[in-house]
């Protein structure tokens, strides 16, 4: 029955562009090893495994028809600098007939949506990005983008409060990686993005993280 339990076992993580990711470590007696791997800079199951897509790549994302079409090239732009650091492609993407939702489900698809609607008591968050996971290994993830608290661009701000979308999606696509917030500089992970501030190449400190797992 433990054994079962153990393959059964499903895990959710919920990260946003402003807000700090919890975080699951090692709680259990079922430990795999006398110890937790070292977390890289990856989110951990409860047993302080790593999850990532291990080598089920690239990852098949849809690109939900309520994302604007310049934005969709933003995200492809900031997949394709994640693949150049890692030298192998790690996105594929596809466009997708608007969703009849856009909150995120177990459904086994990989989805990015726009949406005009969020809760008015996480008003601070630029986009969430949702995981599921089996054991070590990452079985969905979805990202969301809050466009109705937020104004975004691709390469001139028009005032001072727009958000560069790139820099926000290459955050956004370190999550699905499996990646957690970072409070050591330099890092696309850091917590925040502050208004018309760019994050469009991927740190050393990333391409460490990136290297650990792919």
């Amino acid at each position: 029955m433990k054994l079962i339990l153990i393959l059964l076992h499903v895990g959710f993580l919920f990260f946003a562009g402003c807000d700090q990711g919890k975080v699951l470590g090692p709680a259990s007696k079922l430990e795999l090893a006398t110890a937790a791997e070292e977390s890289c800079g990856y989110v951990q199951n409860e047993f302080g495994e790593r999850v990532s897509w291990k080598s089920n790549l690239p990852v098949n994302m849809y690109i939900d028809s309520s994302v604007p079409d310049d934005m969709a090239e933003s995200i492809k732009s900031a997949a394709n600098k994640w693949s150049k650091a890692a030298g192998k492609n790690l996105f594929n993407f596809q466009m997708a007939a608007k969703a009849n939702s856009i909150t995120p489900s177990i459904d086994k698809v990989n989805s990015i949506y726009w949406s005009k609607v969020w809760d008015a008591n996480k008003s601070s968050q630029q986009a969430i990005t949702t995981l599921s996971f089996n054991g070590p290994l990452i079985t969905e993830a979805d990202i969301k983008i809050n466009a109705k608290d937020f104004e975004f661009y691709i390469d001139t701000p028009q005032n001072s409060l727009q958000v560069n979308f790139e820099s926000l999606l290459i955050h956004e696509l370190g999550h699905v990686l499996g990646f957690k917030h970072l409070n050591l500089k330099p890092t696309v992970m850091w917590p925040t993005l502050a208004p018309a501030f760019l994050r469009l190449e991927i740190y050393y400190t990333d391409q460490k993280t990136l290297k650990c797992e792919y």
